[in-house]
């Protein structure tokens, strides 16, 4: 199964695993690229995989249909990831996933590579192994971004892990120290501070997820929950059936809530997460806290001392 985030003129893939149907998904692109041609508009797309099955054949298509981000996900070094995410048949899919990372290096210039690391209590000091791995000292896979991805315990389906995550005001320290290791090993890391209104592109009119039974949805977490279902892609493309919950998830208001209101973050955060405020509370409209607060302090005196540096020189 495949899901399709829509924003505005560009289309990620992501699923599942959208590269074992891959043909429906350029089927889905192809179609695309000829409204998106016939009506004067640039197409882009990106695809969110585990990499074991791109080929030097899937990447030049997607360079075709102007493809700007393949992401994909390392759960550590060979044995820590192989035991995590084996094929059906016990096999390891390391070794796979590298070879493709390396097929996607020959492109860097066309196509960004994101090599997405979740993180949790269990595995930051693998995460380190993986880094040195993958850096100038290992396979020189420097031209690749480095995105640690924070795992949280907040769903039904995943609350029984959540004694593996790391709170919020824990999460600043781990990730200076990501950060910073990343950079030993040859990763430029961006990491200045940004001021933002919305916490996340889905409060935008133009960004949505969008299943394969044509059922729209904001958030991917939520896709296939009848309660956060926003309404369905209709026979002519337009958004038809819009549900209450789409008026709901949009008419959000951060100062309307009073820790919001009071709280030195929201320039930064815009009020959260609306999927970690309706998981905690049952409402779009409470304070959504997730990877902001310590966060954003360690931006800052990264950014500071780099401002620093710059003027010595």
């Amino acid at each position: 199964m495949s899901l399709f985030i829509i924003v505005t003129n560009a289309v990620f893939i992501f699923g599942g695993e959208p590269l074992v149907n891959i043909i429906q998904g350029f089927y889905i692109l192809e179609n695309l690229k000829k409204y998106c041609d016939s009506h004067g508009i640039s197409l882009f797309c990106g695809i969110i995989t585990n990499g074991s099955l791109i080929t030097s054949e899937i990447i030049d298509k997607l360079l075709y249909y102007n493809c700007t981000m393949v992401q994909i996900t390392l759960d550590g070094t060979k044995d820590v990831h192989d035991a995590r995410r084996p094929y059906k048949n016990g096999k390891g899919s390391f070794d796979d996933i590298i070879c493709a990372i390396k097929l996607l290096s020959k492109v860097s210039n066309k196509l960004r590579t994101i090599i997405r690391i979740n993180i949790d209590k269990t595995n930051t000091t693998e995460a380190v192994n993986l880094l040195r791995y993958l850096g100038n000292n290992g396979e020189g896979l420097t031209m690749c971004g480095i995105d640690f991805g924070i795992v949280r315990g907040s769903t039904s389906a995943c609350s029984a892990y959540s004694g593996n995550c790391y709170i919020d005001y824990e999460i600043g320290d781990v990730l200076e120290y990501l950060w910073n290791e990343a950079e030993k090993q040859g990763f430029l890391m961006h990491t200045n501070p940004f001021q933002r209104w919305m916490y996340c592109g889905l409060y935008s009119d133009g960004q949505y997820t969008v299943t394969p039974d044509c059922n729209v949805y904001k958030c991917w977490e939520h896709a296939g929950m009848d309660e956060h279902r926003m309404g369905e892609i209709g026979d002519d493309g337009s958004l038809v059936n819009v549900s209450f919950a789409l008026y709901d998830w949009m008419s959000k208001n951060p100062l309307e809530d009073k820790d919001c209101r009071e709280c030195v973050y929201l320039p930064a955060c815009g009020g959260g997460c609306g999927v970690v405020s309706y998981n905690e509370t049952g409402t779009y409209h409470a304070k959504g806290c997730f990877k902001v607060k310590g966060v954003l302090e360690k931006q800052i005196q990264r950014f500071a001392l780099e401002v620093a540096n710059k003027a010595k020189k």
